[in-house]
């Protein structure tokens, strides 16, 4: 079965890169893209995708209150969330919003993929640096008893 993407990043280049990266992926396809975040709820309606890629700073707001908008109104999306943000407290923030995942863009190509499919399957991914962070700080759990499973 494909796993079917969108991505939403400001960035036309990016996207288009990360769709040259994805479309290499016999399991993963692209379906759409959008440059800023009043786009996505039209998008994830027509296109139906299993992932959504989203950049956490785009214009029309603020990133974490549209992971919540998106999580809420397109509960079947898993929503990952690739940006320049490598504060621990964004991720925290993100997940705690409902993003299924979290991780920077300067993150290898296949760090990505892997994202991607973890996402996918319905397992929360956070890059290793994140990960290490959660099991070490308490502010930086899902929730006060909840850690990413293993």
């Amino acid at each position: 079965m494909t796993t079917r993407v969108l991505i939403a990043d400001d960035h036309a280049m990016l996207r288009a890169g990360l769709k040259m990266l994805i479309e290499t992926q016999s399991d993963l396809a692209v379906v759409g893209e959008v440059g800023d975040f009043q786009s996505i709820s039209e998008r994830l309606a027509a296109l139906a995708p299993d992932v959504l890629l989203m950049d956490l700073t785009m214009p029309g707001g603020n990133g974490v209150k549209w992971i919540e908008r998106i999580c809420k109104d397109h509960p079947q999306v898993r929503l990952l969330v690739l940006t320049m943000h490598d504060d621990p407290a964004y991720f925290r923030l993100a997940l705690a919003a409902g993003a299924a995942g979290y991780m920077v863009k300067s993150a290898a190509d296949s760090e990505l993929l892997n994202a991607i499919r973890t996402v996918a399957a319905g397992r929360v991914y956070a890059q290793l640096q994140f990960e290490r962070r959660m099991d070490s700080d308490p502010f930086l759990k899902l929730r006060d008893d909840q850690n990413l499973p293993p």
